[in-house]
């Protein structure tokens, strides 16, 4: 289960790179770009776009269709499921992760259901770059969480090793990327009842990274409900197409 009381957030500490070893720094896009993935859930397709607003925030919406909600939820029901997701991530200077707000609209059947969840990470959560070539990177930070009207704490740990690099090609273009090796756990305490007090979930996989961002990932989430494992979630992302005004 999750600590009581939350660590205080670690610099994170980046050892193994020799000093003149390669590396790939982000690339500021500007205002209006878009890059649209395709991601893979569990061996259903859907799709989202990332859209640059402002300097220092983006926002990405998605949506996906599951023909048979028992495919989710491991129900009887028969009816179809819709979902429309929209995040909004905000960023300081140094492109550091401030606040994450998401919104979505659930179909079933022909019923509609809104829901909400935001996290605020204090002090932000570092930028993924620079990329150097065997640097492995450990850090730690704490965040506010609210889902709807519940509120909560968390932490998350987070593991990055740049293995090496390669070329990807996605969306008919080929990306000089960094192949990171990642793993990432959140834990959060909700102020509310089981099964929702205790909540953890553990992404592990990797990543290719090049100068403008994430062009492919391959990873699973393992999803926690007060330390027992409840289901584990296979995810790969491809970008699609980029657009640069």
């Amino acid at each position: 289960p999750p600590p009581t009381t939350t660590p205080a957030p670690t610099t994170p500490k980046l050892t193994g790179a020799p000093e003149e070893s390669k590396r790939i720094d982000q690339s500021e896009l500007p205002v209006e770009s878009r890059l649209s993935y395709l991601f893979t859930l569990n061996g259903r397709e859907w799709g989202t776009t990332v859209y640059k607003m402002g300097p220092d925030s983006e926002i990405r919406f998605g949506w996906f269709l599951w023909g048979n909600i028992s495919d989710m939820y491991s129900l009887s029901s028969t009816k179809t499921f819709y979902c429309k997701k929209d995040f909004r991530y905000y960023y300081n200077t140094s492109n550091a992760l401030k606040r994450i707000y998401v919104r979505w609209e659930e179909y079933i059947g022909g019923d509609k259901y809104t829901h909400s969840i935001e996290y605020n990470y204090s002090p932000p959560m570092p930028s993924v770059y620079p990329l150097v070539n065997s640097a492995l990177v450990k850090d730690s930070g704490s965040f506010s969480t609210k889902f709807d009207d519940t509120s909560g704490i968390g932490t998350y740990n987070r593991e990055i090793y740049v293995e090496d690099f390669e070329n990807i090609e996605a969306g008919g273009k080929t990306y000089e990327c960094a192949r990171v090796k990642f793993t990432i756990t959140y834990e959060v305490e909700y102020n509310t009842g089981e099964p929702w007090k205790l909540y953890k979930w553990v992404e592990d996989g990797y990543a290719w990274y090049s100068d403008i961002g994430m062009i492919k990932a391959e990873y699973t989430v393992k999803t926690y409900f007060s330390g027992e494992l409840k289901k584990t979630d296979k995810v790969s992302i491809i970008l699609n197409s980029i657009t640069i005004p």
